[in-house]
């Protein structure tokens, strides 16, 4: 994998395997859409926003001065996330997914904590998320990350139900906003 020397990459253990979290490459873009493609039809339906920002996720995130990660575990994508810039100084964290066979090993918490360390590293003073109640285990893993919840507001996606966010106070600090 010649190409990937180029790219950043943060490495961690994880069990038996070693985790690397790369930054977006475009020979990535279908993994992107496969993982979120399979996460969201699985508990619930693909909506316009969804299909357009898979269908094009340089265009709908990178161009727009976000970021997207990967995590690979002996050269296979098992898991990304995307870090959507909304405003000064205010990021989005979205498209969180895990294969389902890597779930359970830590892999969703290095993904958000890659993108928190790229919010912080842009000088974001806040991020946000939406997600589902439903989704138990993704707001645990938000919360230990000191996700906050905030009024839900008005929601881009029908399945979200609750809006979180953490304020970035510098290296290493995550803020409560709420």
């Amino acid at each position: 994998m010649e190409w990937l020397r180029d790219v950043p990459v943060l490495e961690r253990e994880r069990g038996v395997s070693r985790v690397e979290i790369v930054e977006w490459h475009p020979r990535f873009a279908g993994h992107f859409r496969r993982l979120n493609e399979a996460w969201i039809s699985r508990y619930f339906e693909l909506e316009p926003d969804d299909l357009r920002t898979l269908g094009d996720p340089a265009g709908e995130i990178i161009a727009r001065g976000g970021a997207i990660v990967f995590a690979l575990a002996g050269g296979q994508v098992v898991g990304t996330g995307a870090l959507v810039h909304e405003d000064e100084g205010v990021y989005e964290l979205a498209k969180m997914a895990v294969d389902p066979a890597w779930q359970g090993r830590g892999i969703g918490q290095l993904v958000a904590e890659r993108l928190l360390s790229i919010a912080r590293s842009r000088g974001a003073r806040k991020v946000e998320l939406v997600s589902q109640t439903d989704l138990a285990a993704a707001i645990r893993l938000y919360e230990r990350l000191g996700f906050r919840r905030v009024p839900l507001g008005k929601a881009a996606y029908k399945r979200a139900n609750v809006r979180m966010e953490v304020g970035l106070a510098g290296k290493g600090t995550a803020v409560n906003t709420a």
